[in-house]
């Protein structure tokens, strides 16, 4: 008997403590270029992004193809602390960190910087239903143009 009520309370305890809700943000995103818009154009081919965890670390790998139809490949990590971390894109060559800080569970804000300066801002928004990931990038690429894009991402 007192076996079956220890049993007991365990589930209760089980049933009740509060679950760790999946991180909407990780999976495989793959870009969906007739919803996405490149203003100044044009936008990339392709473009498949895998964001997983390694601890509190958030990783990125991406592979693609640009405009111009030449392969393009990344890989990054950060931290969603606010914090600087080194970024590598062919958008910024030489050294630029990324900040990036959750505002909710669904919405995440990215700075990208060189020498303290904002370079663009991304604004990261995932679907309620979690289907789909839009990303909103605003700022100065490395020639001094300015650009607005927003790229729409579809979880594979």
């Amino acid at each position: 008997m007192r076996s079956l009520i220890l049993q007991l309370g365990f589930l209760t305890l089980a049933a009740v403590l509060p679950v760790a809700a999946a991180d909407v943000f990780l999976g495989t995103w793959k870009l969906d270029p007739a919803k996405s818009k490149y203003d100044p154009g044009p936008g990339p081919k392709s473009s498949t992004n895998v964001l997983s965890a390694d601890g509190d670390w958030i990783v990125v790998k991406g592979e693609g193809v640009n405009a111009d139809g030449k392969p393009t490949s990344n890989s990054n990590r950060y931290k969603r602390d606010g914090k600087d971390y080194p970024w590598a894109t062919p958008l910024y060559p030489g050294n630029v960190t990324i900040s990036v800080k959750l505002t909710d569970d669904h919405h995440s804000i990215g700075t990208q910087k060189r020498d303290g300066s904002i370079l663009s801002t991304s604004k990261i928004t995932i679907s309620k239903d979690g289907k789909t990931r839009t990303m909103v990038s605003t700022g100065t690429d490395a020639s001094g143009k300015k650009f607005s894009n927003t790229a729409v991402y579809n979880r594979q």
